[in-house]
């Protein structure tokens, strides 16, 4: 199981048993909301700790939030960040876009209350 899906199936876990809801062991291809039972709120959040963990924003260039619909979806979008992230910094050019992500990922957790046992 690769870094990123590891990461998503655990943060998904983590905030299922928040809301307790039962979402058993995941394949990928549940649907994050009809089938697992999350609300757009939890989304939010999901995301949020997700920008934060892992350090990408798939949604400010690269992937519509709309199209996000599976668990793979969602391991999907972030691997596309990562890998783009990676390749741009390997060739040596740091894509304004990319850079105006990862700021606004940045600003976004600075603001994020640590109150709640999901955002670490």
């Amino acid at each position: 199981m690769s870094q990123v899906r590891e990461t998503v199936y655990d943060v998904l876990q983590t905030c299922a048993e928040e809301e307790s809801l039962d979402i058993g062991d995941l394949t990928g291809n549940e649907r994050l909301v009809d089938d697992l039972g999350f609300r757009s709120l939890s989304m939010a959040r999901i995301l949020a700790v997700l920008e934060g963990t892992l350090g990408a924003d798939p949604f400010s260039e690269l992937v519509a939030v709309t199209s996000v619909r599976t668990v793979d979806d969602l391991v999907g979008a972030f691997e596309k960040a990562l890998s783009t992230e990676t390749r741009r910094v390997d060739e040596g050019a740091v894509d304004p876009q990319v850079e105006q992500g990862r700021q606004r990922a940045a600003a976004r957790r600075r603001r994020t209350r640590p109150s709640t046992p999901l955002t670490q």
